[in-house]
């Protein structure tokens, strides 16, 4: 066999092994789909006005590695105390954010920002106004568990609103 007949054949050898060791470390987008039942207790002046709710959620989400970009849109059900200027409430929020795997994919923490609507026991709804959230939670066999911090603009109270949450539901990540 000729000398560069070889060199040629090496050559190729070398070329097709590092190309697949260089896909090999190429890591492919990843897809999260969930949903959760969510107990909201409001905390500080909300928490005088509201007792406690409840609701659900709906995620799916792109991700690259262990960070994924992530939209929700939920439902919550907010009981009153029966003081004169509040009434049971409906809000719907939509929120985009940032979830970020910590432990394999186990462990994560979650931020988030977004528009939601309300609406009063007498069905006025009100404009949408802003919303933000962090929290944290672990995932286990595709069922998740978090503890969310959540606070809204009501527009039927002064300032923001704010209320603890726990979450808990199913996660499918790839």
């Amino acid at each position: 066999m000729d000398n560069s007949l070889l060199k040629f054949f090496l050559f190729i050898i070398i070329v097709c092994f590092a190309g697949i060791s260089s896909m090999a470390q190429i890591k492919k987008p990843g897809l999260l789909l969930g949903g959760n039942l969510v107990y909201n207790m409001p905390k500080g002046n909300f928490a005088n006005d509201y007792k406690n709710g409840v609701g659900a959620e709906v995620s799916a989400g792109l991700g690259y590695g262990k960070t994924y970009l992530v939209g929700t849109m939920g439902y919550m059900y907010l009981m009153d105390r029966g003081t004169s200027n509040t009434s049971n409430t409906t809000y719907k929020p939509f929120k985009i954010g940032i979830r970020r795997y910590l432990i394999g994919k186990n462990l994560f923490i979650n931020a988030d920002v977004g528009k939601f609507s309300i609406i009063s026991k007498d069905k006025n709804t009100k404009p949408s106004t802003y919303t933000h959230g962090f929290g944290a939670g672990i995932r286990l066999l595709g069922i998740e568990a978090a503890l969310y911090r959540d606070s809204w603009k009501n527009p039927n109270l002064p300032g923001f609103s704010n209320s603890l949450q726990y979450k808990l539901g199913w996660n499918f990540t790839l």
